[in-house]
């Protein structure tokens, strides 16, 4: 933290004038006896000082303040007695320690803070020590300054706090008014709507808590009407502040890019404006992140090597008879360094059915060693397990099959981006995301050194040979008034990735739904959408042709089964498959294929569309 504060000074437009206070160890030619006296505010056992803070504060203050009192009571062994600014009388005499922005006229902002500007201050004034910042990080910084001089180190006797204290960092056209992404220089360039809400973009599964909201979730500002003059006038504010870019790209004029400064890892993007959509701009804050090339790797394959994409058969309903639904979603890639990328994972029970039992997942481990070649009992590397969204059916199966077969198996990336269980209150997310525990659960306990990427659009990740371009996440689709999650289907939170080989592509869209589809047509054509093979929308639930005719695929993969398909009946929520099933079969003719009843798996599209792998049926249906 102090080296952050070093490298913030470096970038100050303007700073106080520091320049007759006497360096640490020096005296300016005065003589000890000369120095003035510290000011003692613990001896005897007891503090010789009131402690304030404001009565109005923010959550984030408040937790602020319990960190400051538990370090005093570290270094004296008394809990420091903080009272509020209007339940102690101001007196000028008194000796106090102000904490954040209190009715003291000691707390004020510098004289040379300007309105856009950011700063902290750790200065004895007169007989008060002021603690105080311009928001909660600003004020977090100043805490860590006064905690790191004072009050680490062993327990102390009596506590006294220099007179020539003086710290002081501001920081020009760092934020603007309700800018919420604190410690991150704000978009201020032009003429831009800020949407005064920040929206919670939830944490990773491996930081996920009960309630899903805490330090680590990430945060995202919407800005609308700008300009990509703008957009590049951020970026460059970014780098002045210190910030590193990672990695950018530009997909048909949008513009993304991730920054890092050594504690802030920032994901920018720009969205032009469509049709009678005004054009935006998001920040995210993400402080769970690692960088894109951290977190993956490369591989050049040998002479006979290559990767496979599979749809793995799992069990589903024909809606007559098998008590399995008609849901779950299980692929597989067989990268060319002979390890595995799962994609989501199937489900394992609800109300009245079993899909992955314990005969499907003994199934799946032995499917596994058949593609691998890796002898059973020898552990097979799972590089990464790519989530679309937290739904049961894409998330049990998988879980129960890493619980019971974790001795034989790694799994070292896990690429996700779930929302905050909050999002939405009119969803029942308790049992999703007690699932989701559960996985928390089992990555620590069996997991621990596995690597997590809450993806964000616009970034691609290299596993071996095989490369995920993100191409929407829920962080995506955002009301521009309150930045809420502008859709009421939580389907629409599937992360989309498009996945190439160099042979090969396939766009994977987990359950999403039509607001999906229109965020991802609003943003890219056929040049950036178009794959080879591509899953039908939510196992074949939704109808989205549009999308469809811009993914043009060759092939389809439909987690479903062909019993649904060759119906007339509307089976399962007043869904006729066979009008689905029709549209689909005027895309790409017999190319298609059924999870509930086949699996199959393409290295490439060669020119009769024959598979590398295909077997009828499904281990452990019924």
């Amino acid at each position: 933290m102090l080296l952050l504060i070093a490298t913030l000074s470096l970038l100050l437009c303007s700073c106080a004038d520091k320049t007759d206070i006497p360096a640490e160890g020096e005296t300016n030619g005065m003589t000890e006896e000369a120095k003035k006296e510290d000011i003692i505010i613990f001896a005897d056992g007891e503090y010789k000082c009131n402690f304030v803070y404001p009565t109005l504060i923010e959550n984030e203050v408040s937790a602020l303040r319990n960190r400051i009192r538990a370090s005093f009571k570290n270094k004296t062994g008394i809990t420091a007695p903080f009272k509020t600014d209007d339940s102690i009388d101001i007196d000028s005499e008194a000796i106090e320690i102000l904490l954040g922005n209190t009715n003291r006229p000691e707390s004020d902002a510098p004289e040379e803070v300007g309105e856009n500007d950011s700063f902290y201050t750790v200065a004895v004034i007169g007989k008060k020590v002021v603690i105080n910042g311009s928001d909660p990080y600003q004020l977090g910084l100043a805490i860590d300054y006064f905690t790191e001089k004072y009050l680490t180190g062993d327990k102390t006797e009596t506590l006294g706090i220099s007179p020539d204290l003086f710290e002081q960092k501001i920081l020009k056209d760092h934020t603007r008014d309700s800018w919420g992404l604190y410690g991150v220089p704000a978009y201020t360039v032009g003429q831009n709507k800020l949407v005064q809400n920040v929206y919670n973009c939830g944490t990773t599964v491996k930081d996920l808590t009960n309630g899903g909201i805490n330090d680590t979730s990430s945060k995202l500002h919407l800005i609308t009407d700008t300009t990509v003059e703008e957009f590049s006038a951020y970026m460059e504010k970014l780098e002045r502040f210190g910030y590193e870019k990672e990695n950018e790209a530009n997909l048909e004029n949008n513009l993304y890019a991730t920054y890092y400064n050594g504690e802030h890892r920032v994901h920018i993007s720009y969205t032009p404006a469509f049709e009678r959509l005004s054009s935006e701009a998001r920040v995210i804050l993400d402080p769970t992140g690692m960088s894109v090339k951290e977190f993956g790797y490369t591989y050049t394959p040998k002479d006979g090597e290559k990767s496979v994409f599979y749809q793995y058969g799992i069990p589903m309903t024909d809606g007559a008879g098998n008590n399995n639904p008609n849901c779950g979603s299980l692929d597989i890639i067989k990268c060319a360094d002979n390890s595995i990328i799962i994609i989501d994972g199937g489900d394992r029970k609800g109300t009245g059915y079993v899909q992955m039992t314990d005969v499907a997942l003994a199934g799946l481990d032995d499917f596994l060693h058949e593609i691998t070649g890796i002898a059973k009992g020898e552990k097979i590397r799972i590089s990464a397990w790519y989530m679309t969204h937290y739904h049961n059916d894409h998330t049990y199966g998988f879980y129960h099959f890493l619980n019971q077969y974790s001795d034989t198996y790694t799994l070292e990336r896990i690429i996700a981006n779930v929302p905050t269980n909050a999002i939405n209150s009119q969803w029942n997310t308790q049992w999703w995301f007690k699932i989701l525990a559960e996985w928390n659960t089992l990555l620590k306990a069996k997991y621990p050194e596995c690597k997590e990427l809450k993806v964000h659009s616009g970034q691609t990740i290299q596993i071996a040979d095989v490369s995920l371009q993100v191409l929407y996440t829920h962080e995506d689709l955002l009301t521009t008034t309150h930045a809420f999650f502008n859709s009421g289907d939580s389907n629409d939170t599937s992360t989309v990735i498009r996945i190439d080989n160099g042979n090969l592509s396939m766009m994977v869209i987990g359950d999403a739904n039509s607001r999906t589809s229109s965020r991802l047509r609003r943003c890219f054509t056929t040049e950036t959408l178009k794959s080879d093979i591509m899953h039908a929308a939510h196992h074949m639930l939704y109808h989205l042709p549009k999308l469809y005719d811009y993914v043009d695929p060759e092939i389809f993969y439909l987690s479903t089964s062909r019993e649904l398909l060759n119906s007339e009946e509307q089976i399962l929520e007043g869904t006729n498959y066979k009008q689905r099933f029709i549209y689909i079969y005027s895309l790409v003719g017999d190319n298609y294929y059924c999870s509930g009843n086949e699996t199959v798996g393409f290295s490439e599209i060669n020119d009769g569309l024959t598979p590398d792998y295909f077997k009828d049926g499904v281990v452990g249906r019924g």
